[in-house]
């Protein structure tokens, strides 16, 4: 290749540039590792993202620190250490181990080292060493180690990566396009293979290359918030709220207009992010994903409201992406027919989320029209003309400030009036029947979106017990571990299957309801159902997966402490959510399947 074919490129500059040399140098993805270490005045680590292997005879090894890290100089005088290479979901570990006051070994399970140490559980690796050397490399030191024992986590995870100045994780989406064949001619069952199937596969047919890579920088996204989420998870179910912080975070990130239309600066995704988002930040906090949840759906159905309507909700164009709507679709309210509109009345509830809400959706009955088109209908309403009644005193789910709206005599103009019947068959007001996301079919949109949470939540719990599991003894057996018991071996790959065929079934319905609503195609009854029997299933499956990884780990899973206790909690509570009932869902779909419809529930 000749030198003019080479694609273009910055002009060099000279390496006395540090800023420049930070920045170029920066495209280098490293991995990041806490070195550790145990001195006379207790354990030492530092977070380092210079870390390499130098020989394989004799086995060495290097990482690179600051001059000035005291930690480096015990780590050196205790003449041995342990390298943990951070997994991606370690962002407060590495947080932990580069700051200056944080109590580093608080953030994390550590245990000793079989040579050197500590070891920081849910690492990826760890490599225990003797101090070959040390030397001044320029304004950093260089240690030199002998490597003595190391071992890779039993169950494959990714390290979390450096790359251009920021903490990230491996592409996803690119990885798994990458290695999908792959892994399937190889047959291989880890978890992030395991997406890689479903992505790809399980998606709709015409989804495209760009409209993927929006979902894993979505996805991405709410992995970042990770951290923050779950630090606050205790937080948030203590105090029955989302912190505004965890709001704030999931606003920044756009994660809370992924369903709002383009024109009010949405992203107007597809169901399927939306479940993929909301399952990502379930593994973190249930009432947080439910919320995130509740909120973008109640964008969706705004969405199919008159054009008059959905300019009043988000400012007539201008991109205010902190107006949020929650909403209560049954209709425990009435509607009287007034000039111009109509006059509402009653109380809802559970109304998720409405602690963060500008706006409300609320069902009503109009007992005027009954037995037409218009005898239910929901209402948009200002949550400034509403007034709230805190009533969510529940054992899960605590965090969604799920409470009690009262409306006295609220005046609603017609154009914010939209059918329930019509909008359950897909006739819906919006006038831009081009955006092919408010095309999508009412009922199973509304059940399969609250299956997003369950999935993170299961998933949370099967990550969670397998890395407890590696160190986590069998009371009362011979057994120096869970992972080495076929009782839990056997528990586990059954949870996890569950966890699996959970997935499988909610990503085969969104990819059924992107693909009708794409073509313009209203999905039939029979096809409707079976959406519903799919969601059921997925919120079925997620729970049990929840109970039986509860069993394996023991009574210690209701420790207060212990986040699977509020797993379990959140789990249960939600997967109990009328429009996602299993009983009911089988019924419709059974009698369907046998010609009789319409005779159970008009949400189908």
């Amino acid at each position: 290749m000749s030198a003019s074919a080479l694609p273009a490129t910055e002009p060099l500059a000279p390496a006395t540039d540090t800023a420049v040399l930070r920045r170029v140098l920066g495209h280098v993805p490293t991995s990041v590792c806490v070195v550790t270490a145990t001195t006379p005045q207790g354990p030492v680590g530092v977070t380092v993202g210079s870390f390499t292997s130098v020989s394989l005879e004799p086995p060495l090894v290097v990482f690179y620190c600051g001059r000035q890290s005291a930690s480096a100089e015990g780590i050196i005088r205790s003449g041995r250490f342990c390298v943990n290479v951070l997994a991606e979901d370690q962002q407060q570990v590495c947080a932990a181990f580069a700051s200056q006051t944080a109590d580093r070994f608080a953030v994390g399970d550590w245990e000793a080292g079989d040579h050197a140490g500590p070891r920081l559980g849910g690492a990826v690796a760890w490599i225990e060493c003797d101090v070959e050397d040390d030397f001044a490399a320029g304004d950093h030191t260089a240690v030199v180690g002998r490597v003595r024992c190391l071992a890779a986590a039993g169950r494959r995870r990714e390290p979390l990566i450096f790359h251009r100045g920021r903490l990230a994780r491996l592409d996803r989406a690119r990885c798994r396009l990458a290695t999908t064949t792959d892994a399937t001619s190889h047959n291989r069952r880890h978890d992030h293979t395991q997406e890689t199937t479903m992505s790809i596969i399980l998606d709709r047919p015409n989804t495209t290359d760009a409209a993927r890579e929006l979902r894993a920088d979505l996805v991405e996204r709410a992995a970042q918030l990770l951290p923050l989420l779950s630090a606050h998870a205790e937080q948030a179910d203590r105090e029955r709220d989302v912190p505004v912080d965890n709001v704030a975070g999931l606003t920044k990130s756009g994660l809370l207009s992924i369903l709002r239309p383009a024109r009010f600066g949405g992203l107007q995704t597809d169901i399927r992010t939306s479940l993929e988002v909301s399952r990502e930040v379930a593994r973190a906090c249930g009432s947080t994903a439910w919320v995130t949840t509740l909120l973008n759906v109640c964008d969706w159905y705004v969405g199919q409201f008159p054009a008059q309507a959905q300019e009043e909700v988000w400012g007539g164009g201008t991109a205010d992406l902190d107006t949020h709507v929650a909403g209560v679709l049954a209709p425990t309210g009435t509607a009287r027919p007034v000039e111009g509109g109509f006059v509402v009345s009653g109380r809802w509830s559970p109304a998720s989320g409405s602690a963060h809400a500008s706006w409300a959706l609320l069902g009503v009955s109009r007992p005027d029209a009954e037995g037409t088109q218009d005898a239910t209908a929901i209402v948009l309403v200002p949550m400034a003309e509403l007034t709230i009644e805190d009533t969510w005193f529940v054992t899960g789910m605590r965090g969604t400030s799920s409470n009690t709206l009262h409306a006295d005599a609220v005046f609603v103009p017609t154009h914010r009036f939209h059918s329930a019947p019509d909008a359950i068959e897909g006739r819906y007001a919006t006038p831009y029947d081009g955006e092919a996301l408010y095309r999508a079919a009412y009922v199973p949109v509304s059940a399969l979106v609250l299956a997003g949470p369950q999935l993170g939540l299961a998933q949370a719990a099967l990550d969670l017990v397998v890395e407890k599991a590696m160190r986590r003894p069998l009371t009362y057996t011979y057994y120096a571990s869970q992972a080495e018991a076929p009782t839990t071996q056997l528990a586990v790959a059954r949870a996890a299957s569950l966890v699996d065929s959970a997935q499988l079934h909610a990503y085969r319905a969104a990819a059924e309801i992107d693909e009708a609503a794409e073509s313009g195609v209203y999905p039939d009854y029979d096809t409707r159902a079976r959406m519903r029997m799919d969601t059921g299933v997925a919120i079925t499956e997620a729970r049990e997966a929840i109970r039986i990884l509860c069993s394996v780990h023991g009574a210690a899973s209701f420790g207060e402490s212990n986040p699977l206790q509020r797993i379990w909690r959140d789990s249960e509570a939600a997967s109990r959510h009328a429009l996602v009932s299993p009983e009911v869902s089988t019924e419709v779909y059974g009698k369907a399947l046998l010609g009789v419809r319409g005779t159970v529930t008009d949400l189908v």
